[in-house]
């Protein structure tokens, strides 16, 4: 593909443990991908870049892809998902411009029917750290209807990119949250589409304190990276795992609309109401 065209971006999906994408070699339970030595006939030269993934985010995505889509999926097949969805977001993250322009081609290397006594097996997945023992899946819907907020704060708050700083650090404060995402649409429009960028009050702080006058451009002149976006339907496992990566929060919708921001806060305050004996 690279050598019809050199502009095609290879993504490389390998297991974490697996010497490939360079990671140090040790047992992983995926199966029918990476490799503990260099094959002869591999050339790194052709992938951009390598996602790793690790053997629980595999294994999820995998059973994610039969339950969802239909599709009896391998343990190597979340492991292709599991990275298309990271690079996905990192696109997305570029701005709506880049990611009207991408395509993305996912290869799906294998099938399912002869993992149904490990991949589509509960009690192997439970023994293997893989699956929660008790409860049922939380998503990310259940935090949002869950968390408590004052009655005059909307469900999603959100910056436009034409307001000034002030005004933006002044909604920071009035509703007590960190970050906002920022949005090109007009006040009242919050389709997850027009969402370009994002704003917290560390990095306003920053900037305000270097240069004052800070304060008086516009959110879209100092706002940085869009923040992730999932599903509100997702489980909260996924949401867990890309703060865990330094997502400083993300950005939850239902269709085409926000409906609320995650932060590692609101995690930590949704283990704590669920832990029995916790005060």
């Amino acid at each position: 593909l690279k050598g019809r065209d050199p502009t095609i971006q290879v993504i490389g999906a390998d297991p974490e443990g697996s010497i490939l994408s360079g990671d140090t070699a040790r047992p992983y339970l995926t199966e029918g991908v990476g490799e503990d030595f260099l094959p002869g006939t591999f050339d790194p030269s052709v992938v951009d870049r390598w996602v790793r993934v690790s053997d629980r985010n595999a294994f999820a995505a995998a059973r994610r892809l039969t339950r969802d889509e239909g599709i009896l999926a391998g343990e190597s097949c979340g492991t292709a998902l599991v990275a298309a969805l990271d690079e996905a977001r990192r696109i997305m993250a570029s701005g709506p411009a880049a990611t009207r322009a991408a395509t993305m081609v996912v290869i799906l290397p294998d099938g399912g029917r002869n993992y149904l006594s490990k991949l589509y097996d509960d009690e192997w997945m439970r023994k293997n750290g893989l699956l929660a023992t008790t409860g049922a899946v939380i998503r990310i819907a259940d935090l949002l209807r869950d968390r408590p907020r004052g009655s005059d704060r909307p469900a999603v708050v959100l910056a436009r990119s034409a307001q000034r700083v002030g005004a933006a650090i002044a909604t920071l404060q009035e509703f007590g949250i960190s970050q906002m995402p920022v949005s090109e649409a007009p006040e009242g429009d919050d389709s997850i589409g027009a969402i370009v960028g994002s704003i917290s009050e560390k990095g306003l702080l920053d900037r305000a304190y270097r240069d004052p006058s800070t304060v008086e451009r516009t959110v879209g002149e100092v706002m940085d990276r869009p923040l992730p976006v999932l599903d509100a339907a997702t489980p909260l496992d996924e949401a867990f795992a890309l703060l865990s990566e330094g997502a400083p929060a993300l950005v939850a919708c239902d269709g085409e609309r926000a409906v609320g921001v995650v932060t590692k806060l609101d995690l930590l305050e949704l283990l704590a109401q669920r832990q029995p004996g916790l005060p």
